[in-house]
């Protein structure tokens, strides 16, 4: 605009600039019509969904965090179907995002122990307390546990917000045993620590 009111032509801008003679001409015109060389507000593409279809996504995502948006762009879509409109799973995820809820691995949980097995465990912690350190390193701790091989380890995916990860609609519960994969016991003291050894067959409390 100074080369301009300098009463340079357009086409020695253009040459000067090195920008196209269009391109000039453009920004001349707006700054005589808007009085800035600013580019004017666009509003851009109108939003597919409506208020009351955003509040079902967001709804239905946090009744059922499991629930995929593919699963929740059908719903909208099944109960619309005399209108000629349609709402794309991109459109479900980036609602979903806006209300903070981003799709995520679901946390692994064990299950909780029934109260006889609390009672027990607390009273032999209580009957432990007073324990010397030379008292505890007398004991050797031992467990076995099961490696999974295929099947029961797959990912879930879940929808969560900030602060969310180990409510019990996004944990997926665990189980001590169960399903295919290879049993291995082992033990550790206060100063050292077993090998694995693998389990065939069951253990019980006299193995």
């Amino acid at each position: 605009m100074t080369l301009r009111h300098e009463g340079q032509s357009i086409r020695n801008i253009s040459r000067t600039l090195k920008v196209s003679s269009s391109a000039i001409a453009k920004n001349i015109k707006r700054y005589d019509e808007t009085g800035s060389h600013e580019d004017r507000h666009r509003k851009g593409r109108p939003r597919v969904t409506s208020a009351a279809e955003d509040r079902f996504i967001r709804v239905s995502s946090l009744g059922n965090q499991q629930l995929t948006a593919p699963q929740i762009a059908a719903q909208i879509n099944a109960s619309q179907s005399s209108s000629n409109r349609h709402i794309s799973t991109s459109t479900v995820q980036r609602r979903l995002r806006e209300s903070g809820l981003h799709g995520r691995i679901a946390a692994k949980k064990p299950l909780p122990l029934k109260d006889t097995n609390n009672k027990k465990r607390l009273a032999w912690a209580k009957k432990h307390e007073q324990w010397t350190l030379d008292q505890w390193k007398s004991v050797i701790w031992s467990d076995e546990s099961k490696l999974e091989i295929f099947g029961s380890n797959r990912c879930v995916f879940v929808r969560r917000r900030v602060g969310e990860r180990m409510i019990s609609a996004c944990v997926v519960p665990t189980v001590k045993h169960g399903g295919g994969g290879v049993m291995v016991w082992g033990c550790f003291a206060s100063d050292t620590v077993s090998d694995l050894i693998r389990i065939q067959g069951k253990v019980n409390l006299h193995d």
